[in-house]
């Protein structure tokens, strides 16, 4: 592990529920400082983990929900590798699901490749972006679209990393029709960002039906 930076690795789980991968993921993550915040809802959790990577002074947050697998690749060393790149703003790893897989073939097959944002369910992100992120809601939907956003503003790197694959069964964990609601209200709160969103062509709820060929699932959970 990178002695260079302070990383911090943050595992939610759902409402205290310790299943056998949230077992796995406290062994694999063993080696970094671990924070498991207990508060319920994705939201609260992050607003939680956020004020505990400030007030500690990190300087890379990797957070990871305890319903995603690392199906293979070194992620402990990648973590510590982009928590050291300095021109870096997030970052999430390759995953096999369905619309996913779709969204991170889009435009290049490259390993390693921008993109205009990351899954919610398993990123890093470093302290320069993080402490700009103004999102606030319970479920999960538009966090990463606003990481990818403040990179771009920024102009710094967000990109997706398959040299380590993930595997997510999302979409579980809450209600679908309240959580997309809470996100419509967040697209009206930032034009900008649905602006962001429109330029890269990526269907939102907000989106016109022209655009569905480049949906992508956002679907986090907690």
């Amino acid at each position: 592990m990178n002695k260079n930076s302070k990383i911090l690795v943050a595992i939610f789980h759902k409402d205290g529920i310790h299943n056998e991968n949230f077992t796995e993921l406290n062994s694999i993550f063993r080696e970094f400082d671990l924070y498991i915040p207990t508060v319920e809802f994705y939201g609260n959790k992050w607003k939680d983990t956020k004020a505990f990577f400030i007030n500690n002074d990190y300087d890379s947050l990797f957070l990871i929900c305890s319903d995603v697998k690392v199906v293979c690749g070194n992620i402990k060393s990648r973590i510590a590798y982009y928590a050291n790149d300095k021109q870096l703003g997030t970052y999430g790893f390759g995953t096999l699901n369905k619309f996913t897989f779709i969204w991170q073939q889009y435009n290049s097959f490259e390993l390693i490749r921008n993109v205009p944002f990351v899954e919610g369910y398993c990123f890093g992100v470093n302290k320069t972006l993080l402490v700009q992120l103004e999102w606030d809601d319970i479920y999960g939907y538009g966090l990463d679209v606003e990481m990818g956003y403040k990179s771009y503003i920024n102009g710094m790197k967000c990109v997706i990393d398959s040299t380590v694959c993930v595997w997510h069964d999302g979409g579980k964990s809450y209600d679908d029709t309240v959580a997309t609601s809470e996100y419509i209200d967040f697209l009206i709160k930032y034009p900008a960002i649905k602006h962001y969103l429109n330029q890269n062509g990526i269907f939102h709820p907000l989106s016109n039906e022209s655009k569905k060929e480049t949906y992508i699932s956002i679907n986090q959970s907690i």
